[in-house]
């Protein structure tokens, strides 16, 4: 189950439109996704790995990270990574 938080209506239809044909790793993929992305519109950064409540998104963000670099993240993935990475970026430059 994806717990939707934000306000980004169309990357949410979106994503509950593709729900019934996921399997049940890439609902986990996307829940992940969508909490980590909720993250960085509230704190405009990474979760510190210092803090527990949230390390885990920070966990999965540099494992995901690590499956880029040895080539097996599809394209759908990579291109949201990379929402992810210039949300992270843009909202640095904005400050």
């Amino acid at each position: 189950m994806i717990v939707l938080r934000c306000s980004n209506v169309f990357v949410l239809l979106h994503l509950i439109n593709q729900i019934a044909m996921r399997t049940k790793n890439e609902e986990k993929w996307l829940s992940h996704y969508e909490a980590l992305r909720c993250y960085l519109e509230a704190n405009h950064q990474l979760p510190d790995k210092k803090k527990v409540e949230n390390r885990g998104l920070l966990n999965w963000w540099k494992y995901n990270k690590r499956l880029l670099k040895t080539g097996r993240l599809t394209e759908e993935r990579l291109e949201l990574l990379r929402q992810l990475n210039a949300m992270r970026y843009n909202k640095l430059l904005e400050l």
